[in-house]
């Protein structure tokens, strides 16, 4: 009898939850205007809506554990106009079994926001709203923690693409962009979405080499938000004579997906206050 694989149940179930959330917001994305951008309705509407999907698929192969989201229901509950919006992403994008009490429920499963020192998932249906509103990059992505460490990960991007070897904010794939899946102690692998829900097969992503000179460090960053960390990231290219900019990107998990397929090997990882650190690879 072969060993049985560690959380690959627990990984077919993210990517599979994780894939649906993607269609779901990338569906909501496209029917933002240049009237609706300055209306946060839509990605208000598809932040609930992935993360009432996202327990549902959860919930359904393992009830018994914890999860940990953005948001509870009480907004949805005190409007009836953004609930009816909601549930009809939700029930489009599920297999309508459930009511609208039965979607709020599963979002107020996430709001609770319960994790400890167990086995706990934790979730962002939407990381990079601002993105999002502009029809650029943002990011879907789960995870499960044991112990207070992160066994399994997957983040659906569902606009990135490479290409010529570059990701950036503004080339958007027209069909579901990747999604990273990662175990602890397996690697990660990289798959490629279409929307007629067909995909690549998996390829396992090699580990990055470290860069032969300081010259060639491409740094990672985000354009704006925090004016302090970019000018410490100018300085240090400078100082190195590396590029920069090199890839801006608003998601952060975007930005870890751009390190790792490649599009970086240097990412700014700056704090609140005097809190600044760097991260590479």
């Amino acid at each position: 009898m072969s060993t049985p694989v560690p959380w690959a149940r627990e990984r077919q179930v993210a990517e599979a939850a994780v894939k649906l959330a993607a269609k779901l917001t990338k569906r909501v994305q496209s029917t933002v205007t240049e009237v609706s951008k300055a209306d946060a309705s839509p990605v208000t509407a598809a932040d609930f809506a992935a993360q009432a999907l996202l327990t549902l698929h959860i919930r359904r192969s393992f009830p018994h554990d914890a999860i940990v989201g953005e948001e509870d229901s009480s907004v949805l509950r005190s409007d009836a106009a953004l609930c009816e919006k909601v549930y009809r992403l939700f029930r489009e994008a599920s297999d309508g079994g459930c009511s609208v009490e039965d979607m709020l429920d599963l979002i107020d499963v996430g709001g609770k926001g319960l994790g400890g020192e167990g086995r706990f998932w934790t979730m962002d249906p939407i990381d990079g709203t601002a993105a999002f509103l502009r029809g650029e990059q943002f990011a879907v992505s789960v995870a499960l923690v044991e112990g207070g460490e992160e066994v399994v990960g997957v983040i659906a991007c569902p606009n990135l693409k490479v290409h010529d070897g570059v990701i950036s904010e503004a080339v958007v794939d027209e069909e579901l962009g990747v999604v990273l899946s990662a175990v602890k102690g397996q690697g990660t692998t990289v798959t490629t979405l279409r929307l007629d829900s067909t995909e690549s097969d998996p390829v396992l992503l090699p580990k990055l080499p470290a860069p032969e000179s300081l010259r060639d460090l491409h740094i990672v960053d985000c354009p704006i938000g925090n004016p302090p960390g970019r000018e410490i990231m100018r300085r240090l290219a400078a100082k190195v004579h590396a590029p920069f900019p090199g890839t801006d990107i608003w998601s952060s998990h975007v930005r870890y997906a751009a390190l790792i397929l490649g599009g970086g090997n240097v990412l700014g990882g700056w704090g609140r206050g005097d809190g600044f650190g760097w991260q590479g690879v």
